[in-house]
């Protein structure tokens, strides 16, 4: 009987894990969008009367919620506002708060206005449709920028494969 019930819990948990799929994957089925949002409202500028800044006031209820800190001299800032604007055409689901860094920003200056440690650019925060925290970026870490492009890149070839299949 005690093997039959290892058995049994060794099965849900390779199923459980094995069909679970990844966050990204989980991502990819579009929530159903509350506003429709042009681009152009994407940029956010913060009330520095109160600091730190607190990213929660930018979400947007029931939809994917990106906290984008971007800095002008940024190259990679500068790819990643294109590739927004396309991922934004695909997912109505979801907007983009972006907040301009200023042009001598640093750790210290980030961590007091922010209350962020803020070491690299572009530095991303997401949430989730019901406010919870997704992923972020900490210092110089990246998670939130990679696990971003790499829902970005999940939904372009979603889409490529859409349109070449001729569906």
């Amino acid at each position: 009987m005690r093997h039959l019930i290892v058995l049994l819990l060794l099965g849900a948990g390779i199923y459980y894990f094995g069909f679970r799929g990844s966050e990204v994957d989980r991502l990819l089925k579009p929530v159903q969008p509350v506003s429709a949002e042009t681009p152009q409202n994407m940029f956010v500028e913060p009330d520095y009367r109160s600091v730190p800044i607190d990213d929660r006031q930018y979400l947007v209820a029931g939809q994917y919620t990106i906290i984008y800190y971007h800095w002008a001299q940024c190259p990679g800032c500068r790819r990643l506002d294109s590739d927004l604007l396309r991922f934004l055409d695909l997912r109505k689901d979801t907007v983009v708060r972006k907040i301009k860094l200023a042009n001598n920003w640093s750790v210290e200056g980030a961590k007091h206005d922010f209350g962020r440690n803020i070491g690299i650019t572009p530095f991303v925060v997401i949430f989730a449709p019901n406010g919870k925290l997704i992923k972020n970026d900490e210092g110089t870490n990246g998670r939130g920028t990679n696990f971003l492009y790499d829902w970005m890149n999940a939904e372009f070839q979603k889409d490529w494969k859409k349109k070449t299949s001729g569906s």
